[in-house]
Parts: C-alpha cells; sequence; structure tokens
C-alpha cells in the first residue's frame, strides 16, 4: 500500500520498516523527539543514480541542491570502522592519533603526479609549486662541479644506498670545449679522463638506483595496490 500527500510533520519519531524503536527509545519518555529509524536503505538524491542497494545509506548529487557535494558535515564525523575512498582523500589539516604505515602506501602514491608546495620566498600571499622527477626506477642523484681533479668521490652511503652497477655520469665542460669521460670507477671513486691539453673543468650529476628497497615491475595488475605486495617496502 502506498499514498502520496504534500507535507508531513512527525512530532515523536519516524520508524520505517521496524516493528519497535528500540534503537532511539524503549519507552514514550525515553524516545528522541525528532529521530527516525530506517530498518534498510536509505536513499537520497537523484533516483536512478543506484542500481541496487549497495549501501545501507546512499546519497547523490540531486538537480536542487545549491553547494557542491552530495554530504556536508558542519560538525565533526566520527567512523567507527573502516572508511574507502575511491578517487581522492582532499584536506586542509590531518590530525591523527596513529597513522598505520603499512597500509598508508608509503612506497606507492597513486595521483597524477608528486607535487609539493611550499610558501614563496619573494611574493607574500603567493606557493611555489615544484614536481619531482618521475621515471621507471627508483633513482637517487648527486651533483656538483669538478675543478683542477680528475676524481669524483661519491657520498659515503652510496656503497650500501646504490646498486653500483646502475651508476651512470653526465658531465659538462664549462669554458671551453673539452673531450670529457669516465675512465673508470673504483669502490666510491669516480675516475675523469679528457683528450683536451685544459685542466679537467666541468659540472656532474650522477644517478644511481636504490638498493636498499627492492625492484618492482613497471607494469603490475591493479588489484595488487590492495595486496600485502606493497606493505612495509
Amino acid at each position: 500500500m502506498a499514498w502520496t500527500f504534500d507535507d508531513e510533520q512527525v512530532h515523536k519519531q519516524s520508524v520505517i520498516g521496524g516493528q519497535t524503536s528500540s534503537c532511539v527509545g524503549k519507552t514514550d519518555d525515553e524516545k528522541i523527539l525528532g529521530s527516525q529509524y530506517v530498518e534498510n536503505g536509505l536513499h537520497v538524491g537523484s533516483p536512478d543514480a543506484f542500481g541496487l542497494m549497495e549501501g545501507t545509506v546512499m546519497i547523490n548529487k540531486s538537480a536542487e541542491q545549491q553547494g557542491s557535494f552530495a554530504l556536508e558535515v558542519k560538525d565533526d564525523e566520527h567512523i567507527r570502522d573502516n572508511l574507502w575512498v575511491e578517487q581522492e582523500t582532499k584536506t586542509k589539516t590531518l590530525v591523527a592519533d596513529k597513522i598505520d604505515v603499512r597500509k598508508a602506501f608509503i612506497t606507492t602514491i597513486n595521483k597524477g603526479s608528486c607535487n609539493f608546495v611550499i610558501d614563496h620566498a619573494t611574493k607574500p600571499g603567493h606557493k611555489l609549486r615544484y614536481t619531482c622527477i618521475e621515471g621507471p626506477t627508483k633513482d637517487v642523484f648527486v651533483r656538483g662541479k669538478l675543478t683542477n681533479t680528475d676524481v669524483i668521490r661519491l657520498p659515503d652511503e652510496w656503497e650500501w644506498l646504490v646498486h653500483p652497477e646502475t651508476i651512470t655520469v653526465n658531465l659538462t665542460p664549462i669554458g671551453a670545449p673539452q673531450v670529457l669521460f669516465v675512465k673508470g670507477k673504483q669502490g666510491l671513486e669516480i675516475k675523469i679522463a679528457s683528450h683536451s691539453n685544459l685542466p679537467i673543468n666541468c659540472y656532474y650529476t650522477i644517478y644511481g638506483e636504490r638498493a636498499d628497497v627492492p625492484r618492482e615491475p613497471n607494469i603490475f595488475p591493479a588489484e595488487d595496490l590492495l595486496t600485502d605486495k606493497f606493505v612495509g617496502q
């Protein structure tokens, strides 16, 4: 049986589908005025947004709403169990008692690009957005200037941090053309040589792939993000 009318006013409680209203007060004295109990699903918004009962509460935008969000919460929100977000989670300030880094995917960030934002030093009220260099390998680098010497000394931590066979060296002559090349590598020292009679004077950039974390395939099934394959790495 169904009926249609314009307005409904409930002075005490509204109970849909349940035989009792014990969830919001067992007796008349305990009942919370204006409370509502729904036995099964609650759907708010456009009538054709969900083809089946996907959740206990299903909320989507309607044509009449004025704001941008399908759900607006003014005060605090408390979630007892898990919160699953399929696309993005955005926040101005994050305050947490505990963050389980094993489930935070700190080694794999699923986003369009790896940006960071800092205050602009010379333009008050402005920010500076930079993007990290990205590639298929987990590289680290060191750069500097080589003058009147033919040896580049790598950082001490590269002895355990970097796979030695992955090290590559880029050399840029300064002041005049020079035919520079890598003559050899011994431990943490890289020997540079030149075919010109000029003293060595160049910039260098050296890359190496990290050895303290496991290598991973660049292409993998999307469902692997939800497994322990990305935990603790």
